[in-house]
């Protein structure tokens, strides 16, 4: 016979000795609840308070069973009714209903209910834990913080409240306290399940991509069909420039949610990293498919057009995108290169302009407009003067510290014929530059040492040619 099948036996035994005993049925009540018999446990409260109709306990017993039915506003009748037979001292009734209007979302009624509870009993746990809860469901991070810092203080061993602290720390962004409380959860339970995706969280927020991937695994581990898991560790992978792992992620995302637009849109930008642009344009028609109004996906997909040398798709795409939203300014920059490759300089000065009246410290667009400005095939577009002040301007909204915009700077001066000041620059470029580009700066150099300025339309000087 198990414990409550024991507290019943006894029950019985005082009810048949004392028909009477309003008590007695309340007691009952609770552990045919603890059994998971709702009925009976009704039928005691009911017959307790038909017994006593003041009986608090009855009726904040019985508010509690319909809280854990979820039968929140039957809850809320009964919390009612105890709290008027005592409204100075029953603490757990305004507990009760604090999480039934909770649960209702009634924030201000809630935080009422739980502040009178802790008036009553200054160390009631529950109340701190639930006035808390309400403090992170508004946003206020901090109350909510000071309330599970009580909550802990009063009863150190409860795993949810330091999850839930934890969340409100990540919140706040203290990723380093909201670690500490998820650590300490997993230290109190070792098999809690849902820590570990919200401390991946946590440390993808740091930049610890090994640690994030390591939570994230875990929580695979316990939940290996939850796509969001999967996702996250794809992006971490993805950031960490392990591509065909993050791809591997996206597609059991994909797996288990097959029309999950986010997950589409994110391989097809690590394809379109790895320079499968094919598969990368799979991905992204995918997501037009599901949503044709997906704007970023119609950008990336011209992106990968053009990187396919396919321009006129790529304007396309890029047409779309400016139709969806006219005032995205990457596009702008991205469809004026491709219309300096398809020769179109009008279209493409036009698109430059625009994406800085859009955003006038954009330094691509700046840098875009410099360059077309230095180095034009059509003499008509070239200006020196002009190449020199938007290529300046490049530089100082990127702190002189990118190498594509100080040697577009470079091509500008030769334009102008300032060869001296050409050199500099790009020496200066060819010092900040990536390996892979740097051979290629040096001759720039030892061109305009000649006297020469740079003329190629089709390429930018180590500016992307999409974003």
């Amino acid at each position: 016979m198990g414990e409550f099948d024991k507290a019943l036996a006894d029950y019985n035994e005082v009810i048949r000795l004392d028909p009477g005993d309003a008590f007695a049925y309340v007691t009952r009540a609770d552990a045919w609840l603890a059994k998971g018999d709702f009925a009976k446990a009704t039928e005691d409260y009911t017959k307790a308070i038909s017994l006593n109709p003041k009986s608090t306990s009855a009726f904040n017993s019985h508010g509690h069973a319909w809280l854990s039915k979820e039968e929140f506003a039957k809850a809320v009748v009964k919390e009612d009714e105890a709290i008027r037979i005592d409204p100075a001292k029953y603490a757990s009734a305004y507990n009760g209903r604090g999480f039934a209007w909770l649960s209702q979302g009634k924030h201000d009624r809630a935080i009422t209910d739980f502040s009178e509870a802790i008036r009553l009993d200054p160390k009631y746990f529950s109340a701190y834990n639930g006035r808390g809860i309400v403090w992170s469901q508004l946003g206020d991070h901090i109350k909510a913080i000071f309330d599970f810092d009580e909550a802990i203080r009063l009863y150190p061993n409860e795993v949810s409240t330091y999850v839930r602290r934890g969340n409100a720390w990540q919140a706040k962004g203290g990723y380093d306290q909201a670690i500490a409380d998820y650590t300490r959860a997993i230290d109190l339970n070792p098999a809690i399940r849902q820590v570990y995706f919200p401390r991946g969280l946590a440390w993808e927020s740091k930049g610890e991509f090994d640690k994030a991937i390591a939570d994230y695994s875990e929580a695979i581990r316990f939940r290996p069909k939850d796509p969001n898991t999967y996702f996250r560790r794809g992006v971490v992978w993805a950031r960490s420039g392990k591509f065909d792992k993050a791809i591997a992620d996206f597609t059991d995302v994909i797996r288990f949610d097959p029309k999950n637009m986010t997950a589409y849109f994110a391989r097809g930008n690590a394809w379109q990293v790895i320079g499968e642009h094919d598969k990368a344009i799979d991905d992204y028609t995918r997501v037009i498919d599901l949503n044709p109004r997906a704007a970023d996906a119609f950008h990336s997909r011209g992106n990968a057009w053009q990187a396919k040398d396919e321009y006129d798709r790529a304007i396309e795409d890029y047409n779309e995108t400016l139709r969806l939203n006219p005032n995205h300014v990457r596009v702008h920059n991205n469809r004026g290169r491709a219309w300096i490759k398809t020769g179109q300089y009008d279209k493409a000065l036009v698109d430059f302009i625009e994406a800085i009246r859009i955003d006038p410290k954009d330094p691509q667009a700046h840098g875009n407009r410099a360059l077309l400005h230095a180095t034009c095939a059509d003499a008509a577009y070239r200006d020196g003067t002009k190449a020199v002040e938007f290529a300046t301007k490049a530089c100082e909204f990127t702190d002189w510290k990118h190498a594509g915009f100080l040697s577009t700077l470079g091509a500008a001066y030769a334009e102008a014929s300032e060869f001296d000041q050409a050199v500099i620059w790009q020496t200066k470029a060819v010092e900040l530059a990536p390996e892979n580009q740097k051979e290629d700066y040096r001759l720039r150099v030892k061109l305009y040492e000649r006297g020469q300025p740079y003329r190629d339309e089709t390429r930018h000087d180590g500016q992307q040619t999409s974003e």
